[in-house]
């Protein structure tokens, strides 16, 4: 009969290992709920300041005047096309120019 005790759990036990078992599961199904609402909360609100942040830093920082004497031929749009354009690139290595 000690053989048979030894193999199987007491009542107490298996409720105390259920009891960690839901207590842990809860605690991190509610840490990963939280996560994924935090990133979707942080994601809309960079989302929100992207869209209304002007997109063109020289205008920013020398102003428009500058930009009339660089492109006299172009108008304001179509300078704001190809400063969007530059800005907008990342940087990549490029393995046969060493940066």
């Amino acid at each position: 009969m000690s053989n048979k005790r030894n193999w199987q759990l007491e009542g107490s036990e298996t409720m105390k290992i259920q009891r960690v078992y839901h207590i842990s599961a809860y605690i991190i199904f509610n840490s990963l709920l939280l996560f994924i609402l935090s990133e979707l909360f942080f994601y809309t609100v960079y989302s929100i300041n992207d869209h209304f942040q002007r997109s063109n830093p020289v205008y920013e920082r020398y102003g428009a005047d500058i930009t009339r004497k660089v492109y006299p031929e172009l108008n304001r749009t179509e300078v704001d096309k190809l400063i969007r354009e530059m800005w907008s690139r990342k940087y990549t290595f490029e393995s046969f120019t060493q940066f």
